[in-house]
């Protein structure tokens, strides 16, 4: 099938596999949903992809606990963007 197959498809459509999300970058697209379903557990998709670098403060500060001095010295030295 192809993508206009799979974006017209009755069954897709009816699970509400394909869901439109706003995205930052490339504005309102078709994404593809949770292909399964679960009687008690609510599954959807939340956002869009991330834009690249999205999650670099929260990691590196939280996970390996740079301080903001550790992040502009390694965007200075343009290790980050």
């Amino acid at each position: 099938m192809s993508n206009k197959d799979l974006t017209n498809d009755p069954h897709l459509q009816a699970r509400n596999h394909l869901v439109e999300l706003e995205h930052p970058e490339v504005g309102r697209r078709i994404h593809a949903g949770i292909p399964w379903k679960m009687s008690e557990t609510p599954c959807h998709v939340k956002a869009p992809a991330p834009l690249l670098g999205a999650d670099t403060k929260s990691v590196l500060t939280s996970l390996l606990k740079l301080t903001d001095t550790d992040l502009e010295r390694l965007r200075k030295a343009e290790v980050l963007i």
